[in-house]
């Protein structure tokens, strides 16, 4: 065996390793945003982070 096979079986052994990413549970309503922002009266980009705060839930 060489270097190069051991450098790929320690490789392999860090794919093992790693642990696959977690995805956030989280649902996002854009309908309600597009219909708060109409009537407000105002842009989705002028809505205050707060206010589209409101519109994200996490499960």
């Amino acid at each position: 065996m060489n270097g190069q096979m051991t450098k790929y079986e320690k490789y392999l052994q860090t794919l093992d390793d790693m642990k696959e990413p977690k995805i956030p549970d989280v649902c996002f309503e854009m309908r309600k945003l597009i219909e708060y922002a109409k009537q407000q009266g105002k842009r989705i980009s002028e809505l205050s982070a707060t206010e589209k705060q409101q519109f994200i839930k996490y499960h």
